[in-house]
């Protein structure tokens, strides 16, 4: 719930130009929670003992629930950005918006309100470029069937969609996979205990520090060519950790290295797979405007995104303790590769539309120009 409210909000408050930057600094929190809170917690049981564990969880809660308080909402900042224009003399501002749904009379419309900008312009941008002229074709091959699924399942139909939320489950089950399993393994195979594998995993953790540099290249180029070779990146790293077989200086090294180029990609990847889920689902929103009439699509898709993530934390320590136990390291890292490989091919071919399928790059930056005058 937490994830779903906050993405959503996230969005409303940023937009879509600067989505890819906010979601990397979410990243970067989700990805230090992820990796470093078990290693943080059996320091904290082995050295202060039971209790410490639950008190600096109770900390960081009470931190969450003050920012929380303090968190004013887009809607809000609105009123008062409203009064304090109307106070100092710049005119008033009305907040009825005449003949929202009319395309014809947008043009002679006054600015519109500050309360509902966010809205108009979307609008505005959909009556300009009408449905459909930005986004994948439409297949009408299964069509007859969409009226009768509900409508989360109704976003499904664009394939961006679907695409990236493999593309998060598949770096949830990598991190995931690597957090319980890892740990085993350097104890097996180096004799290290808690304080050791949790120095091992800040090679996983730190380079997450360079995500908001991806999130801004994801803002202005196609999060294809940034989502895929990450993911192309990440297969030799994940492969290599299988030749990671004995307590020697060049094996450490080995590990070390690979550790970090897959903190690298695997922790930068979620920024263009979000800007490409919001971009699509904006997309979907313009050609079938009549789903969403009483609700955006963001806490549907946002929803979907966390069930995916949530999916690869469940199964992805299973797994991979399940190929640990049954096969071997070796057989893991080969098995997080494959994974990887799929979907640095899904992100090529899906990401920003389907590659095969030209867009219309120029019709959109006509209208980014209208829009913003």
């Amino acid at each position: 719930m937490t994830w779903i409210t906050g993405l959503a909000l996230l969005v409303d408050t940023v937009g879509r130009e600067g989505i890819g930057q906010a979601t990397s600094l979410a990243d970067i929190g989700v990805t230090l929670g992820t990796v470093l809170a078990p290693t943080l917690g059996g320091l904290l049981y082995e050295n202060a003992g039971y209790y410490s564990v639950f008190a600096i969880s109770f900390a960081i809660m009470a931190v969450d629930a003050i920012l929380r308080l303090a968190l004013v909402e887009k809607q809000a900042a609105n009123v008062w950005l409203l009064a304090e224009s109307n106070r100092r003399g710049y005119g008033t501002i009305s907040g009825n918006d005449p003949d929202d749904g009319d395309c014809s009379n947008r043009s002679s419309s006054a600015a519109p309100s500050i309360k509902k900008s966010s809205q108009r312009n979307d609008e505005d941008q959909h009556c300009l470029i009408g449905p459909g002229l930005d986004s994948e074709p439409n297949h009408r091959g299964w069509n007859w069937l969409v009226p009768k699924l509900p409508t989360t399942l109704k976003l499904l139909k664009s394939y961006r969609i679907p695409a990236a939320l493999y593309g998060l489950m598949v770096q949830s089950v990598v991190l995931s996979s690597l957090e319980a399993v890892l740990p085993i393994f350097l104890n097996d195979t180096f004799g290290w205990r808690a304080q050791g594998s949790g120095l091992t995993l800040l090679a996983v953790a730190i380079p997450s520090v360079f995500a908001p540099v991806v999130g801004y290249l994801s803002d202005r180029y196609s999060p294809r060519w940034i989502a895929g070779p990450l993911f192309m990146i990440a297969v030799p790293a994940l492969v290599l950790l299988r030749f990671v077989q004995k307590p020697s200086i060049g094996d450490i090294y080995l590990l070390l290295v690979s550790l970090v180029v897959l903190g690298f990609t695997i922790n930068c990847v979620m920024s263009p797979l979000l800007v490409d889920l919001t971009r699509a689902v904006e997309d979907f929103e313009q050609d079938h405007p009549e789903m969403f009439q009483k609700a955006g699509p963001y806490a549907r898709v946002y929803g979907m995104f966390v069930f995916s993530f949530a999916a690869g934390t469940v199964f992805g320590p299973t797994l991979g303790a399940y190929i640990h136990r049954h096969a071997d390291w070796a057989a893991l890292a080969l098995f997080l590769g494959l994974m990887s490989a799929s979907e640095a091919l899904v992100a090529l071919l899906f990401t920003d539309g389907f590659i095969l399928f030209k867009r219309d790059k120029g019709k959109r930056a006509v209208v980014g120009v209208v829009t913003r005058a």
